[in-house]
């Protein structure tokens, strides 16, 4: 029997000595050269980190064949060709913390339907956030609250002038959202705020 097989067993043996629900997972999937049985269908949050991409049929498996109930966190890289079926990326908060997302395309941003974002060293410009802006902006979404963005290319372009103000609805949304030990009344001021920061670690 091989060491796959084995492990398959082990877990299904676990799962079902153990019929709890799975809150938490943690991942780290460096040093595993083939592609690992994963074991669980469901969990309240999952974390990966790693200092090393996971075979992308790997993290492809993860995102569309388990369900994410609240939190997914990857803190690895990920090759810059992956693809996955952007749908499956419904979490209530998503992190993309590695040194390198430039997997992280336009499309895959437009597609998140998550309240809380991070993402770390993506090629998205002005442009591709100023899309994202826009949808919801102009939507009707209860659930979405705060994005911290960081990019590789440079942010040059970013103009929300041109957005006409909607009135602030107390049955809509509520009046402050907290992130970083900072309150904000809106999410032009989070963003003031962060390029604030931005610029201070430049030239400081």
């Amino acid at each position: 029997m091989d060491i796959q097989q084995s492990v398959k067993l082990g877990v299904e043996y676990l799962r079902n000595l153990f019929t709890k629900p799975i809150l938490e997972v943690f991942l780290f999937p460096d040093d595993i050269p083939y592609s690992f049985y994963i074991g669980f269908k469901e969990c309240n949050n999952l974390y990966m980190k790693g200092e090393k991409a996971m075979r992308n049929e790997n993290l492809k498996n993860i995102l569309e064949n388990v369900l994410i109930k609240r939190v997914c966190i990857i803190q690895l890289p990920v090759n810059a060709d992956f693809k996955c079926n952007n749908n499956a990326l419904k979490f209530n908060e998503f992190s993309s913390l590695a040194k390198e997302a430039h997997w992280i395309t336009r499309e895959v941003l437009l597609s998140l339907k998550c309240s809380r974002i991070h993402l770390q060293h993506t090629l998205l410009g002005a442009h591709d956030f100023m899309a994202f802006f826009e949808r919801w902006y102009y939507s009707n979404d209860k659930h979405f609250e705060v994005m911290l963005l960081e990019t590789d290319k440079t942010f040059n372009g970013l103009n929300l002038e041109r957005f006409t103000p909607i009135p602030w609805d107390t049955q809509l949304r509520g009046q402050h959202f907290f992130t970083e030990k900072q309150y904000y009344s809106s999410v032009s001021d989070m963003i003031a705020f962060r390029m604030f920061l931005a610029q201070q670690s430049l030239f400081n």
